[in-house]
Protein backbone atom coordinates (compact mmCIF):
# COMPACT_ATOMS: atom_id res chain seq x y z
CA UNK A 1 0.00 0.00 0.00
CA UNK A 2 2.83 2.39 0.86
CA UNK A 3 4.50 1.65 -2.46
CA UNK A 4 1.29 2.39 -4.38
CA UNK A 5 0.77 5.67 -2.55
CA UNK A 6 4.36 6.70 -3.23
CA UNK A 7 3.99 5.78 -6.92
CA UNK A 8 0.72 7.75 -7.10
CA UNK A 9 2.43 10.82 -5.65
CA UNK A 10 5.31 10.44 -8.10
CA UNK A 11 2.88 10.30 -11.01
CA UNK A 12 1.04 13.41 -9.77
CA UNK A 13 4.28 15.36 -9.44
CA UNK A 14 5.51 14.25 -12.86
CA UNK A 15 2.16 14.97 -14.55
CA UNK A 16 2.05 18.45 -13.04
CA UNK A 17 5.56 19.22 -14.30
CA UNK A 18 4.94 17.73 -17.75
CA UNK A 19 1.72 19.76 -17.97
CA UNK A 20 3.74 22.95 -17.44
CA UNK A 21 5.92 21.86 -20.36
CA UNK A 22 2.82 21.38 -22.51
CA UNK A 23 3.00 17.56 -22.48
CA UNK A 24 -0.03 15.29 -22.18
CA UNK A 25 -0.75 13.43 -18.89
CA UNK A 26 -0.23 9.99 -20.48
CA UNK A 27 3.38 10.89 -21.24
CA UNK A 28 4.09 10.70 -17.50
CA UNK A 29 2.34 7.31 -17.28
CA UNK A 30 4.46 5.91 -20.09
CA UNK A 31 7.72 7.34 -18.79
CA UNK A 32 7.19 6.03 -15.25
CA UNK A 33 6.15 2.61 -16.56
CA UNK A 34 9.39 2.38 -18.54
CA UNK A 35 11.36 3.32 -15.44
CA UNK A 36 9.49 0.85 -13.24
CA UNK A 37 9.51 -2.17 -15.60
CA UNK A 38 12.52 -1.52 -17.80
CA UNK A 39 12.68 -1.82 -21.63
CA UNK A 40 9.37 -3.01 -23.13
CA UNK A 41 7.50 -3.69 -26.34
CA UNK A 42 4.46 -1.61 -27.26
CA UNK A 43 2.13 -4.32 -25.94
CA UNK A 44 3.98 -4.59 -22.64
CA UNK A 45 4.02 -0.83 -22.22
CA UNK A 46 0.26 -0.63 -22.85
CA UNK A 47 -0.33 -3.23 -20.15
CA UNK A 48 1.98 -1.68 -17.57
CA UNK A 49 1.01 1.97 -18.14
CA UNK A 50 -2.75 1.58 -18.67
CA UNK A 51 -2.51 3.65 -21.85
CA UNK A 52 -4.21 2.23 -24.96
CA UNK A 53 -1.81 0.83 -27.50
CA UNK A 54 -3.18 3.01 -30.31
CA UNK A 55 -2.46 6.11 -28.18
CA UNK A 56 1.05 4.92 -27.41
CA UNK A 57 2.03 4.92 -31.10
CA UNK A 58 1.39 8.67 -31.26
CA UNK A 59 2.76 9.49 -27.79
CA UNK A 60 6.02 7.62 -28.47
CA UNK A 61 6.82 10.23 -31.11
CA UNK A 62 6.32 12.91 -28.45
CA UNK A 63 8.57 11.04 -26.04
CA UNK A 64 11.25 10.69 -28.69
CA UNK A 65 11.04 14.40 -29.58
CA UNK A 66 11.52 15.34 -25.95
CA UNK A 67 14.40 12.90 -25.59
CA UNK A 68 12.68 10.87 -22.87
CA UNK A 69 12.57 7.58 -24.77
CA UNK A 70 15.06 5.60 -26.80
CA UNK A 71 13.79 3.07 -29.36
CA UNK A 72 15.77 -0.05 -30.15
CA UNK A 73 14.77 -1.67 -33.42
CA UNK A 74 14.64 -5.48 -33.18
CA UNK A 75 13.39 -8.05 -35.65
CA UNK A 76 9.65 -7.41 -36.17
CA UNK A 77 9.36 -5.31 -33.02
CA UNK A 78 10.62 -2.18 -31.32
CA UNK A 79 11.84 -2.06 -27.74
CA UNK A 80 11.22 1.16 -25.83
CA UNK A 81 13.65 2.25 -23.14
CA UNK A 82 13.49 5.21 -20.73
CA UNK A 83 16.14 7.84 -21.35
CA UNK A 84 17.60 10.00 -18.52
CA UNK A 85 15.15 12.64 -17.31
CA UNK A 86 17.99 15.15 -17.66
CA UNK A 87 17.27 15.03 -21.40
CA UNK A 88 14.37 17.37 -20.63
CA UNK A 89 16.99 20.12 -20.65
CA UNK A 90 16.73 19.99 -24.45
CA UNK A 91 13.02 20.81 -24.22
CA UNK A 92 13.67 23.50 -21.59
CA UNK A 93 16.24 25.13 -23.87
CA UNK A 94 13.70 25.13 -26.69
CA UNK A 95 11.10 26.74 -24.42
CA UNK A 96 13.64 29.42 -23.44
CA UNK A 97 14.35 30.17 -27.10
CA UNK A 98 10.62 30.47 -27.79
CA UNK A 99 10.21 32.83 -24.84
CA UNK A 100 13.10 35.00 -26.01
CA UNK A 101 11.54 35.16 -29.48
CA UNK A 102 8.18 36.17 -27.98
CA UNK A 103 9.84 38.87 -25.90
CA UNK A 104 11.69 40.17 -28.94
CA UNK A 105 8.44 40.40 -30.91
CA UNK A 106 6.51 42.02 -28.05
CA UNK A 107 7.70 45.55 -28.85
CA UNK A 108 6.44 45.13 -32.43
CA UNK A 109 3.05 43.93 -31.21
CA UNK A 110 2.85 46.75 -28.67
CA UNK A 111 3.62 49.29 -31.40
CA UNK A 112 0.98 47.80 -33.70
CA UNK A 113 -1.70 47.95 -30.99
CA UNK A 114 -0.73 51.54 -30.15
CA UNK A 115 -1.14 52.59 -33.78
CA UNK A 116 -4.65 51.16 -33.85
CA UNK A 117 -5.44 52.85 -30.53
CA UNK A 118 -4.55 56.21 -32.06
CA UNK A 119 -7.21 55.65 -34.69
CA UNK A 120 -9.90 55.10 -32.09
CA UNK A 121 -12.52 57.87 -32.46
CA UNK A 122 -12.52 60.42 -29.62
CA UNK A 123 -16.33 60.51 -29.67
CA UNK A 124 -18.21 57.38 -28.71
CA UNK A 125 -21.90 56.61 -28.42
CA UNK A 126 -22.93 54.34 -25.56
CA UNK A 127 -26.39 53.11 -24.64
CA UNK A 128 -27.62 52.44 -21.09
CA UNK A 129 -30.82 50.67 -20.16
CA UNK A 130 -32.89 50.56 -16.96
CA UNK A 131 -32.08 51.91 -13.47
CA UNK A 132 -28.75 50.06 -13.28
CA UNK A 133 -27.75 51.39 -16.69
CA UNK A 134 -28.56 54.95 -15.53
CA UNK A 135 -26.45 54.46 -12.41
CA UNK A 136 -23.53 53.28 -14.54
CA UNK A 137 -23.90 56.25 -16.88
CA UNK A 138 -24.02 58.78 -14.05
CA UNK A 139 -21.14 57.16 -12.17
CA UNK A 140 -19.01 57.32 -15.33
CA UNK A 141 -19.43 61.10 -15.14
CA UNK A 142 -17.48 61.13 -11.86
CA UNK A 143 -14.41 59.92 -13.79
CA UNK A 144 -14.47 62.95 -16.09
CA UNK A 145 -11.28 64.97 -16.56
CA UNK A 146 -13.14 67.94 -18.06
CA UNK A 147 -16.63 69.37 -17.62
CA UNK A 148 -19.76 67.34 -18.36
CA UNK A 149 -22.32 68.59 -20.88
CA UNK A 150 -25.87 67.23 -20.73
CA UNK A 151 -29.47 67.70 -21.83
CA UNK A 152 -31.67 66.87 -18.84
CA UNK A 153 -35.31 65.88 -19.19
CA UNK A 154 -35.87 65.14 -15.51
CA UNK A 155 -33.77 64.90 -12.36
CA UNK A 156 -31.76 61.72 -11.91
CA UNK A 157 -32.63 61.03 -8.27
CA UNK A 158 -36.19 60.15 -9.21
CA UNK A 159 -34.76 57.11 -11.05
CA UNK A 160 -31.67 56.24 -8.99
CA UNK A 161 -33.12 56.95 -5.50
CA UNK A 162 -31.61 59.08 -2.74
CA UNK A 163 -28.75 56.85 -1.48
CA UNK A 164 -27.06 56.57 -4.88
CA UNK A 165 -27.73 60.23 -5.71
CA UNK A 166 -26.10 61.52 -2.54
CA UNK A 167 -23.06 59.28 -3.01
CA UNK A 168 -22.79 60.46 -6.63
CA UNK A 169 -22.99 64.15 -5.63
CA UNK A 170 -20.27 63.71 -2.99
CA UNK A 171 -17.99 62.01 -5.55
CA UNK A 172 -18.78 64.69 -8.12
CA UNK A 173 -17.92 67.52 -5.72
CA UNK A 174 -14.86 65.72 -4.35
CA UNK A 175 -13.42 65.47 -7.89
CA UNK A 176 -14.25 69.15 -8.53
CA UNK A 177 -16.12 68.38 -11.76
CA UNK A 178 -18.04 71.07 -13.63
CA UNK A 179 -21.43 70.44 -15.19
CA UNK A 180 -23.30 72.49 -17.79
CA UNK A 181 -26.76 71.39 -18.85
CA UNK A 182 -29.79 72.34 -20.89
CA UNK A 183 -32.99 71.96 -18.89
CA UNK A 184 -36.70 72.36 -19.57
CA UNK A 185 -39.94 72.73 -17.66
CA UNK A 186 -40.25 69.05 -16.73
CA UNK A 187 -36.74 68.99 -15.20
CA UNK A 188 -37.50 72.07 -13.10
CA UNK A 189 -40.77 70.53 -11.91
CA UNK A 190 -39.09 67.28 -10.84
CA UNK A 191 -36.32 69.21 -9.08
CA UNK A 192 -38.81 71.37 -7.21
CA UNK A 193 -40.85 68.33 -6.19
CA UNK A 194 -37.76 66.42 -5.00
CA UNK A 195 -36.24 69.18 -2.87
CA UNK A 196 -39.60 69.97 -1.36
CA UNK A 197 -39.60 66.44 0.10
CA UNK A 198 -35.86 65.87 0.68
CA UNK A 199 -32.94 67.99 1.80
CA UNK A 200 -30.35 66.35 -0.47
CA UNK A 201 -26.87 67.56 -1.34
CA UNK A 202 -26.33 69.47 -4.56
CA UNK A 203 -23.60 69.67 -7.19
CA UNK A 204 -21.37 72.63 -6.38
CA UNK A 205 -20.34 73.47 -9.95
CA UNK A 206 -23.62 73.08 -11.81
CA UNK A 207 -24.78 75.57 -14.43
CA UNK A 208 -28.09 75.21 -16.26
CA UNK A 209 -29.53 76.99 -19.25
CA UNK A 210 -33.31 77.00 -19.38
CA UNK A 211 -34.96 76.13 -22.68
CA UNK A 212 -38.78 76.47 -22.61
CA UNK A 213 -40.62 73.27 -23.64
Amino acid sequence: MVKKNAMSQDIDVLKAYFNKLGLEPEVADLYLALHAYGPQTMSELARHSGVERTRIYRLVDVLRDTGLVEVEVHYRRNILKAAPVSNLQILLSKKEEELRALQADFSKIEGTISQHAHRTPTTQVQFYKGPEGLKQMFWNETKSKTENLAILFENMQGQTKAAFFERWVREFNSNDIKNRSLVGDHFLETQKSWYKRKDSERIEKFKARYVPT
